[in-house]
């Protein structure tokens, strides 16, 4: 992998769908690339970055030499695309382990609160190249 940042996300989710199709709207530069936690790419730089991913998965974001993961991710990703600065300021107030307890009651419940995809969507042709 040699484009980074990379956002590793849960194909299956509609929450993470929304946030994929999210971050394509407001990053205008093209700074970050996708990839799904279920692709042969990411699970090979999981294992051997030996990332532990929470069971109930996580949004990874990738760098050459970092990794982020849970609500670590979220704020870092908000921050490249500087998305709602006032909005990242204020949560990044609280310790990333409270973060995090909000963020794994989500991911825990997502498919019951969301129900979960049977298929991955492609992108449309233009977005392509950024997925990896």
């Amino acid at each position: 992998m040699e484009d980074y940042p990379v956002v590793l996300f849960d194909s299956y989710c509609l929450i993470c769908e929304g946030f994929v199709r999210f971050l394509l709207r407001i990053d205008h530069e093209g700074i970050l690339k996708f990839a799904s936690l279920d692709s042969d790419l990411s699970k090979n730089e999981i294992k051997k970055r030996f990332i532990p991913v929470p069971q109930q998965g996580s949004v990874i974001l990738l760098f050459s030499d970092a990794y982020f993961l849970e609500s670590d991710a979220v704020l870092q990703i908000m921050k490249i695309t500087n998305a709602y600065p006032f909005l990242r300021r204020m949560v990044g107030i609280f310790p990333s382990f409270l973060r995090d307890i909000c963020y794994r009651f989500v991911a825990r419940n997502r498919y019951r609160i969301f129900r979960k995809k049977d298929q991955c969507v492609l992108p449309d042709p233009e977005l392509r190249r950024r997925f990896i």
